[in-house]
């Protein structure tokens, strides 16, 4: 894939929707007491909170919680176009761009480059050995911090036999 490749950019979007947003929030603090939909954003706290809740708000995103790539790709390409989360969250609210975006989405497209040129991996199964149709990626837990995904089974298989033996 190349840097513009719009796969790549489907990937990242979809990555920044359903993982958790602690790194890219560690330099965004709060000026001021705020409150964004109810949900109290102190003075001084990292946008962390704020950003989750802006991701994973069902009216801005039908099923939040579910791996569907299509949501980030124009209708006119046979996509569901939903809002761009990179901008929700990467893009400052006076419009000044976020400093660091560039480098968030080439370190997501290096992570899942990596990981596809490492590793084969089978469909997902669940306890019954049926495939898995689509990914529930992360599941709301009761416990606040706690993004536990579904449980499945699914097989890494390395791609060089050096790595098998490990």
């Amino acid at each position: 894939m190349v840097p513009g490749d719009p796969a790549r950019q489907v990937w990242e979007r979809t990555a920044s929707l359903l993982l958790n947003s602690t790194l890219s929030a560690l330099p965004h603090a709060t000026i001021a007491d705020d409150v964004y939909e109810g949900y109290w954003i102190q003075y001084e706290q990292n946008s962390n909170g704020r950003s989750r809740k802006i991701l994973h708000d069902s009216e801005s995103y039908a099923h939040p919680y579910t791996f569907r790539p299509e949501r980030f790709i124009p209708e006119e390409n046979g996509g569901v176009a939903e809002r761009d989360p990179l901008l929700e969250v990467l893009d400052m609210e006076d419009g000044i761009i976020c400093a660091g975006k560039n480098l968030v989405a080439a370190s997501v497209w290096v992570s899942i480059a990596t990981t596809f040129s490492a590793f084969d991996w089978s469909d997902p199964v669940d306890e019954s050995g049926q495939m898995i149709d689509h990914i529930r990626a992360v599941q709301p837990s009761s416990s606040i911090g706690s993004f536990r995904p579904m449980e499945f089974t699914v097989q890494f298989i390395p791609r060089l036999t050096k790595l098998k033996l490990l």
